[in-house]
């Protein structure tokens, strides 16, 4: 199956989900956004208002860092609002938002400034493991061992913040953040708050989007400047 087949079938999924009310913002609810910081640098934590799938903005939303309120903040005409926060201690934390009726969680991983992370493309996982029949405990076994020596960061490209969390925490994935990937853009936005990105997993468009800026590049299919591999263990003793 083609790389473009495989991410239709992931899209029409989306779609199903969506459709069957699994995503955030598609009945006048409020989302937030991970999020990835070091200890000491400013991060501003991101909800999004909606209502029928398109942005609700000017409304009030209250913002939680586990369970303890940082404050009240209003969302724009595109339906967005931002609010500053330093993290003083490091971990991986609960945030939410809650705008009248509507509550979203989220996730805030605050690295330590020398530890490094790894980036996991979250699609390509998911068709390595539907579509190629792999053994999801091998999978998850896998990502255990690298989460002990890294921190670990999911991102996407196509099927959104909502339907990854579903589908990271069906698959029964290491807990951590999901990020939204755009690249060379989500590196720099990554670099700028203090943090290393050590290796990338993924497709064969996402480890050549990370360029030579991510020592380490992983991909079940042929990339250039990737070491192409065919099971996860491989990766695990690589980055061991």
């Amino acid at each position: 199956m083609t790389p473009c087949r495989q991410r239709s079938i992931l899209i029409l999924a989306v779609l199903a989900g969506i459709l069957a009310g699994g995503e955030p913002g598609a009945q006048g609810d409020v989302t937030i956004l991970d999020r990835v910081s070091t200890v000491g640098s400013a991060v501003s934590l991101v909800v999004q208002t909606s209502k029928l799938f398109m942005a609700d903005g000017g409304r009030l939303v209250d913002v939680f860092l586990e369970q303890e309120s940082l404050g009240r903040i209003m969302t724009g005409g595109d339906g967005y609002g931002y609010l500053r926060l330093v993290p003083q201690c490091a971990g991986l934390m609960k945030i939410s938002a809650r705008s009248g009726d509507s509550e979203a969680e989220g996730r805030l991983l605050v690295m330590e400034k020398h530890e490094r992370a790894v980036l996991i493309d979250l699609e390509s996982a998911l068709m390595d493991l539907h579509l190629r029949g792999r053994d999801r405990e091998t999978c998850r076994s896998a990502l255990e061992t690298i989460g002990r020596r890294y921190r670990l960061i999911y991102v996407y490209r196509f099927i959104g913040s909502g339907f990854s969390r579903a589908r990271l925490e069906e698959v029964g994935f290491p807990p951590s953040v999901v990020l939204s990937w755009k690249g060379r853009a989500t590196l720099e936005s990554l670099r700028e708050r203090e943090v290393q990105v050590h290796a990338v997993i993924g497709s064969a468009q996402t480890v050549t989007d990370a360029g030579s800026q991510v020592p380490q590049r992983f991909s079940f299919e042929k990339a250039k400047g990737a070491q192409t591999v065919s099971e996860w263990e491989e990766i695990a003793k690589a980055l061991d």
